[in-house]
C-alpha cells in the first residue's frame, strides 16, 4: 500500500509540475508586430500619438507547448522617459487565443532635431517576450498629450529640411525614394492627419 502511495504521489506531483511549466510564456513562441495604420515607413521607426491612432501592437503569447495563453495580463514600457504615457501602465489582457492589441496613447518630450531610439519592453508574467530598440516619432512633440500651434512651430521649423533620414518631422521614410531624407509635403499629410488629437 505504502509502494502504491509513493508512485501516486509521484505522478501526481509529475503532472502538477508539468501544468506549472506550461503556465510560463516561452518567447520564441510568442508574437510581437508592430502595425501602422499609416502609409508605410521603414519597419525601424514608429510612430506615437496621444489619440492611440498611430502605431499598436498586435501580441500572442503562447508557452513551450506553443499552447496560447489566455488571459494574461501584459505589460509594454519604454526605456527613455521621453515618451510621455497618456495613459500608464500599457496593458492589455490576452483572449482564449494568447491575443491582444495595445494601442498606445503617447507623446514624445523631445526638442532635439532628431528622433529618439528608445527600446520597447513587453512582459508577460514576468517573462519578456519583446525587447527591441526602434526609431520613435510623434506629431506631439512637447509630450503635452495634444497635437497643437506648439506642435506645429517644430514641424514648420523642419519643413523642407533635406539630407537628415532621423529628422524628428520625416514620418515617412520609405528607403530607396526621395521621401528617405527629406520633410515634405507627405510628412506633412501625417502630421495634418493627428491635427488637434489628444
Amino acid at each position: 500500500m505504502t509502494r502504491l502511495f509513493c508512485v501516486m504521489a509521484v505522478v501526481v506531483l509529475g503532472l502538477m509540475a508539468v501544468s506549472v511549466w506550461a503556465a510560463v510564456p516561452y518567447p520564441p513562441n510568442c508574437t510581437v508586430l508592430w502595425r501602422s495604420p499609416a502609409p508605410s515607413s521603414d519597419d525601424s521607426t514608429k510612430i506615437l500619438c496621444p489619440q492611440a491612432d498611430a502605431d499598436y501592437l498586435d501580441v500572442t503569447v503562447r508557452d513551450q507547448f506553443n499552447t496560447p495563453m489566455g488571459s494574461e495580463l501584459v505589460t509594454v514600457t519604454f526605456t527613455d522617459p521621453l515618451v510621455i504615457l497618456m495613459a500608464p501602465p500599457l496593458t492589455g489582457v490576452t483572449s482564449g487565443s494568447g491575443y491582444v492589441r495595445i494601442t498606445i496613447r503617447a507623446g514624445i518630450n523631445w526638442a532635439g532635431p532628431v528622433n529618439i531610439i528608445t527600446t520597447c519592453h513587453v512582459v508577460v508574467l514576468g517573462v519578456e517576450i519583446y525587447d527591441r530598440a526602434s526609431n520613435f516619432l510623434s506629431p506631439d512633440y512637447n509630450g503635452s498629450g495634444k497635437v497643437d500651434a506648439s506642435d506645429f512651430a517644430f514641424f514648420a521649423d523642419d519643413w523642407l529640411r533635406v539630407g537628415m533620414k532621423d529628422c524628428h518631422s520625416n514620418f515617412l521614410r520609405t528607403p530607396g525614394t526621395a521621401t528617405e531624407n527629406k520633410v515634405d509635403a507627405q510628412d506633412y499629410s501625417i502630421f495634418a492627419g493627428h491635427w488637434l488629437d489628444m
